[in-house]
């Protein structure tokens, strides 16, 4: 299903710089190598959780969850400056928006206990060639609820079991 949802994100390729093409598995596996590299935490979230969950949707982004504390900050800021990624909009208290090679890279924002406490309950699942920590189906659907879109009520009803695998 992980490979469905990259089918799916791919077809809208992102022009990194004249003549260069970036797809989603090249910047995913960029922005994973980098993160690793410079020992941020994080757990993916949003559209590719749910893929990890069996359910594809094509998507324009990566969300991951991190943590709000100021060295892990100062890490994740070291790793996307690694990638050439940019901040797209002023940070808030809750999240951090980069663009790397015109695909949006969505970091929300978790204190560290709360961070703790989804880590604890992640469950590993292999993207590409790499297996990657992603937010348990519990605590994916709690968010989704909490945010309450129209779209979060969809994959709600797919993590739960109840809508149709695409």
């Amino acid at each position: 299903m992980i490979q469905k949802a990259f089918d799916l994100s791919r077809l809208g390729k992102k022009i990194a710089r004249p003549g260069i093409l970036r797809t989603p598995e090249d910047v995913l596996t960029a922005t994973v190598r980098s993160l690793r590299r410079h020992r941020v935490p994080f757990l993916v979230h949003g559209a590719w959780a749910l893929a990890a969950y069996g359910y594809a949707r094509a998507t324009d982004d990566f969300d991951f969850l991190a943590v709000l504390d100021e060295r892990p900050l100062r890490r994740l800021e070291s790793a996307m400056r690694e990638i050439s990624a940019f901040v797209l909009r002023p940070s808030s208290r809750t999240d951090l928006t980069y663009n790397a090679s015109g695909w949006r890279l969505d970091f929300f924002l978790e204190p560290p206990a709360r961070f703790a406490a989804l880590k604890r309950r992640s469950v590993r699942r292999r993207f590409l060639r790499m297996v990657l920590p992603v937010i348990s189906r519990g605590d994916l659907i709690r968010r989704k609820r909490a945010r309450g879109t129209l779209q979060d009520r969809a994959d709600i009803e797919r993590l739960r079991g109840h809508g149709e695998k695409p």
